[in-house]
């Protein structure tokens, strides 16, 4: 994996990132295998992770998770 920061415009052989985008939204991209996604608001989610070229072209796999964010139950 290759920080998205030093991703350049041409393709290079085993260097890549990860492309991470919620519910269609502004993409993320990062080498972090693991990203955490704070104040979703409540219902269905789709998270879609896709690995990518340095030069930000899919390189194939590609999965797209869908999670329920539950709604905030209040205690009395």
């Amino acid at each position: 994996m290759i920080d998205a920061d030093e991703a350049g415009p041409s393709p290079r052989a085993g260097q890549g990132h990860l492309h991470y985008q919620v519910d269609g939204g502004p993409v993320i991209a990062t080498a972090a295998r693991k990203l955490a996604f704070h104040e979703l608001a409540p219902g269905e989610r789709r998270i879609r992770v896709a690995l990518v070229g340095n030069d930000h072209k899919s390189l194939g796999p590609e999965e797209t998770l869908i999670v329920l964010i539950p709604t905030a139950v209040l205690a009395h």
